[in-house]
Parts: structure tokens; C-alpha cells; sequence
């Protein structure tokens, strides 16, 4: 089975204010050699300029953070998904340099904790 995107991000949220910056840090993260989409789940509405881009999903769920994280999971479609703690932001080419690592991996078929 194709994946359709490289990574899936997957995170509880709450705060929406931080969103927009959340969304485009996680594409400074990212960089452009991957593609990606960002899950969140939470009891707040986006903002409409996020609900317009297409590697973005969002599930409205009034649960704990560890139940919006296991939501997550499910709308998830990337090969390798990772789950952020909070709806902050991420540092430029961080993820990219996780996907590197893993890819560098010789036991890719094995879940890493």
C-alpha cells in the first residue's frame, strides 16, 4: 500500500491561536524533500485559513489529550507519524533530520520508541 504523504503529524490542540505558526513551522520542520499533513484534534474550530490547505485535518473531539492524540491515529495517511505533546511549534528541519535518521536505520520494519 502507497502512502499518500511521508509523514503524518498528529498532536492534541487547544490553544488556536498558535495554530496558524504550528502549521508553518511544521513546514519549516518538514522542509521541501517530504510531504506531510498535520492532524489535530480538539474542542476549538480551526481558523478558516488553516480548514483551506489540504494536508491539513482536523477532528473535533472534546476528550483528554491522550484521547485526541488516539483519534489522530486514525485520520492519519502517512508512512512514519509522530506525535507532538502540545500545539506548539517545531524547530526548522527538525523532522526533516528525524525522517533522515530513520531512513538510515538498518531495521526500518521495526517500531522506534
Amino acid at each position: 500500500m502507497t502512502s499518500k504523504y511521508d509523514i503524518s503529524i498528529c498532536m492534541p490542540a487547544y490553544r488556536t491561536q498558535l495554530w496558524e505558526r504550528l502549521y508553518d513551522s511544521a513546514s519549516e520542520a518538514v522542509g521541501p524533500d517530504y510531504t506531510w499533513e498535520l492532524i489535530l484534534v480538539g474542542p476549538n474550530d480551526p481558523p478558516p485559513i488553516l480548514a483551506e490547505k489540504k494536508n491539513f485535518k482536523f477532528f473535533k473531539d472534546y476528550g483528554s489529550p491522550a484521547r485526541c492524540a488516539q483519534i489522530s491515529t486514525v485520520l492519519a495517511e502517512g508512512e512514519l507519524m509522530m506525535f507532538g505533546s502540545d500545539d506548539g511549534y517545531f524547530l526548522k528541519d527538525s523532522i526533516k533530520e528525524c525522517i533522515e535518521i530513520h531512513d538510515s536505520l538498518p531495521y526500518k520494519d521495526f517500531i522506534i520508541a
